[in-house]
């Protein structure tokens, strides 16, 4: 593969753990001084893990699409973003949840390309379309 690929593969990685709600896998995807930005900034590295911890609470709720990455590879170092749609699977059949885009780094590591800097924009997010439970997790 590729580096463009291996990055590409890190963001697909993401969404597929945190669907699944594998709160191991997720924090295999960043570095240990990987830090989340959000609409207050950059957070700490404590930001990610509380999303990792989250993930099981999301599962079975909605299926994370991510579409037109672009990836751009500077040696060991690495920028990504794409576009992300959630599907909800509430009782009554899937329906548009959100949608919004990912943006960060990520560096090359012995253990292969790993997210350094994570950012998540949600434009738009119905927690009410999603699946069972999802008034309070998700």
């Amino acid at each position: 593969m590729t580096d463009v690929e291996e990055v590409t593969s890190l963001l697909f990685s993401y969404c597929h753990a945190y669907d699944a709600g594998d709160v191991q896998r997720l924090r295999s995807l960043w570095t240990e001084e990987a830090v989340m930005v959000t609409a207050r900034g950059e957070q700490p590295h404590e930001a990610l893990e509380r999303l990792a911890e989250g993930a099981p609470a999301w599962k079975g709720k909605g299926r994370h699409l991510v579409h037109n990455p672009l990836v751009r590879v500077h040696g060991e170092t690495a920028e990504f973003s794409a576009y992300w749609t959630v599907v909800g699977l509430p009782a009554e059949g899937p329906t548009l949840a959100g949608t919004g885009s990912y943006r960060g780094t990520a560096a090359k590591t012995p253990r292969g390309w790993r997210i350094t800097r994570f950012g998540i924009e949600a434009i738009v997010m119905d927690r009410a379309r999603l699946g069972p439970g999802s008034s309070s997790n998700g």
